[in-house]
């Protein structure tokens, strides 16, 4: 996440992940504008909309995200829409 000067909110999702090959790649999967307040909730919703419109709900062995208290929000909301599924 980050908040423009304008306190405009961008989102981007990378995926890391290892080939068939067995060599590491780096993909940026999206980059979003969401609309404010960027709240867990609303995070947790973008962040389930990338990867299942990727789909690859199934693979994902974790998410890396820095220590912003909204960040608690989204992965307790993350987990529940994963858990429903």
């Amino acid at each position: 996440m980050w908040t423009s000067n304008q306190t405009i909110s961008y989102m981007c999702v990378v995926a890391h992940y290892i080939d068939k090959h067995w060599r590491m790649q780096t993909r940026v999967l999206a980059f979003m504008e969401l609309d404010p307040p960027h709240s867990g909730n609303v995070m947790a919703v973008a962040l389930f909309e990338c990867v299942t419109e990727w789909k690859i709900e199934n693979k994902i062995v974790s998410i890396t995200l820095d220590n912003a208290s909204n960040n608690d929000s989204a992965v307790r909301d993350l987990k529940a829409m994963f858990s429903v599924r």
